[in-house]
């Protein structure tokens, strides 16, 4: 029980005086934000954030992320399941944004903001938060029948693909495991949807890239 009295008590604190980061990203030019993503696009607009539309269609290569290893919070907190996972950042990917797409210009006051939203890496982003738990979710499969015969048939042609097998085997929990053998072949087939655990949002780094825009005015 916490008992409150009058008598004087000295005591030597830590003082925490400067931030230090823990993770240091470099500003894109802007972020290029996918119309569907209305959730996410309505927080940026109600945190004051200028936003611009695309006005056509842009087929450029940018750069972005790719997101493994979710790993969600089991219990809710302020309504939601937070999601840690492990981001690796892929230059120049070629994507299509289509026309309506929200791009987020960084050379504006709440540029800090927007990063921390829109950079999977930060503890309050969007990511963290679960608004594209979505792009976690595998959509296509195989059948196990399908699998058997095709993951042979990968073997027989490559011997690295052998190899590569044969160690994986080391791991008990995967050689005792149908399912992990057969998806270790499936993630390495011509089926497999590399989509999954891409990150949505590109990331606008070259001055070269033209990014023809119009005003955000949208209320919705």
């Amino acid at each position: 029980m916490i008992t409150y009295g009058k008598a004087p008590l000295n005591l030597m604190l830590d003082r925490f005086d400067e931030v230090r980061a823990t993770v240091t990203v470099d500003k894109p030019l802007a972020y290029i934000v996918p119309p569907q993503w209305t959730e996410v696009i309505d927080v940026l607009r109600r945190h004051g954030l200028t936003l611009l539309r695309l006005k056509a269609p842009l087929e450029a290569a940018v750069d972005g992320y790719r997101l493994t290893d979710p790993q969600w919070q089991e219990a809710p907190f302020e309504g939601r399941h937070p999601v840690t996972c492990k981001a690796a950042l892929v230059r120049g990917v070629a994507r299509t944004f289509p026309a309506g797409s929200v791009v987020v210009p960084l050379d504006q006051r709440g540029s800090a903001v927007a990063v921390h939203l829109l950079d999977p890496q930060g503890p309050d982003s969007f990511v963290a938060w679960g608004f594209f738990d979505a792009i976690f979710e595998q959509k296509e499969y195989a059948e196990p029948y399908v699998l058997e015969k095709m993951a042979r048939t990968m073997l027989d042609r490559d011997p690295k693909l052998q190899a590569e097998f044969e160690a994986a085997l080391a791991d008990p929990l995967f050689g005792a495991s149908p399912q992990k053998r057969l998806d270790f072949f499936y993630r390495r087939s011509p089926y497999w949807d590399d989509r999954i655990g891409l990150y949505p949002v590109g990331l606008v780094t070259s001055p070269a890239t033209k990014v023809d825009t119009r005003p955000d005015t949208s209320t919705d």
